[in-house]
């Protein structure tokens, strides 16, 4: 199992790679969730101007003792970017590729209540763009030189109130959704004898 120690340095050497901004623990291991099956979730903050995915992957590879690739951008969808999916002293580790510039960006609109769903592989119900906001919230920074997550996270501390007000009022999509299901159930039910 990959110790909290063991995380350390694997981000820093990731962190060397030009262009990487900051590396993050996502997911249920940041949370304290997380159980011994658990995957570990690496987020790598980076400027896409300068970021050398071939430097990273050669540093996975060698965590993983394996040939790892850091996709092109845009290869795992528009929204997730890229990344890959690795195996570190026997345990699952996604390492996945952020770019800093639509993190700020999703930042400040969460911070003016606004939001969107678009089409990403593997969100069958759209990604919510300001979920990059959620991400620098709740994540633990391993490597944050610049301070990139320190200052995003507390930009968003209290949460926005213009973002909860716009959740609040968009809940009547639920309803909505919801009574269209509804009418399709009954106009696809098919008569009873009794009643044909």
């Amino acid at each position: 199992m990959l110790s909290d120690a063991d995380l350390v340095r694997i981000a820093r050497d990731l962190a060397a790679t030009p262009g990487v901004v900051a590396v993050a623990l996502g997911g249920s291991r940041a949370r304290g969730t997380h159980a011994a099956g658990s995957d570990v979730d690496l987020g790598v903050y980076v400027d896409g101007r300068t970021f050398d995915r071939g430097v990273l992957s050669a540093s996975v590879s060698r965590w993983a003792g394996t040939s790892v690739t850091i996709g092109p951008a845009g290869s795992w969808g528009p929204w997730v970017d890229s990344g890959a999916w690795a195996t570190i002293a026997g345990m699952p580790v996604d390492v996945i590729i952020r770019d800093a510039d639509r993190v700020r960006a999703q930042v400040a609109r969460a911070r003016r209540g606004e939001f969107a769903f678009h089409a990403q592989p593997g969100h069958p119900f759209g990604f919510l763009d300001v979920a990059y906001a959620g991400e620098v919230a709740l994540a633990k920074p391993l490597v944050d030189g610049a301070g990139f997550l320190r200052d995003s996270s507390a930009a968003l501390i209290p949460y926005p109130e213009p973002l909860r007000q716009a959740f609040l009022d968009d809940l009547w999509q639920v309803d909505f959704l919801v009574d269209a299901a509804a009418k399709v159930a009954v106009a696809a039910t098919p008569p009873t004898s009794a009643s044909a």
